[in-house]
């Protein structure tokens, strides 16, 4: 017999999905229904997952990539960001054996090189550098950020902390530089400023970007900025 609770569709089951998804679940007025492209997932349950992409979002329903209908009363959008270090940082697969091979291909080429560069020195790319020199000891580990410190945004307590626990560890950081080109035939990153450096292995972990591009196509994209950013109000904490 179908449910007669108002049917909530929730598209994406990252953090902020997954957390909605139990949020609604635990009151229990919803049909709650979440809509994920990949067939695994690291998060908890207790409601129900659909696998699939939504293609299209219409005002009481989400078409999928198979042509399938699903409606809803009301719908969370979740879908998360899309990172530069694909493969490593964010899984491309969407299978979990598929997941596993990305990761095993990327701890053997990280274990294999004796020069690994990290763009970004935000959040994400201190932790992988931090991954890195607990994971693997001994590798060369140049560290490139364009902004004036490491995690921008933050204290300058917060930069100076980074910048002596990677002096101690032998972390060359470079500031205020871009990484331009990356030869992995000769093995040689080239920053926006020329300087040439030994690189045996890449991550990209220079920052992300929405994935809006479902609402760019829908009766919501007004609501987005031009760099593709859902528009909003000030956070005000009460």
């Amino acid at each position: 017999m179908p449910s007669a609770k108002p049917k909530l569709v929730i598209i994406g089951h990252g953090l902020s999905g997954a957390r909605a998804a139990k949020e609604a679940a635990a009151l229990g007025i919803f049909d709650v229904c979440v809509l994920e492209s990949k067939q695994f997932t690291e998060l908890f349950k207790g409601y129900t997952i659909r696998e699939g992409t939504c293609k299209e979002l219409r005002a009481t329903a989400a078409i999928l990539d198979s042509g399938e209908e699903l409606p809803f009363d009301f719908c969370v959008l979740a879908m998360g960001s899309r990172h530069t270090g694909a493969g490593v940082i964010q899984a491309v697969a969407t299978t979990l054996a598929g997941r596993r091979e990305e990761l095993k291909a990327a701890a053997a080429s990280i274990s294999a090189a004796k020069d690994i560069v990290v763009v970004g020195g935000g959040p994400v790319g201190i932790e992988v550098v931090g991954e890195i020199l607990e994971q693997y000891a001994g590798k060369s580990l140049t560290l490139i950020h364009s902004g004036t410190q490491l995690v921008q945004g933050k204290s300058l307590g917060v930069h100076q902390a980074c910048m002596q626990l990677m002096k101690q560890h032998g972390v060359k950081v470079m500031l205020e530089d871009k990484a331009e080109s990356w030869d992995q035939a000769s093995k040689v990153l080239t920053t926006r400023s020329g300087v040439k450096v030994p690189a045996d292995y890449v991550i990209w972990a220079a920052g992300s970007s929405p994935n809006t591009q479902l609402l760019a196509t829908s009766v919501l994209a007004p609501t987005l900025d031009s760099q593709g950013r859902v528009k909003t109000c000030k956070l005000r904490w009460l």
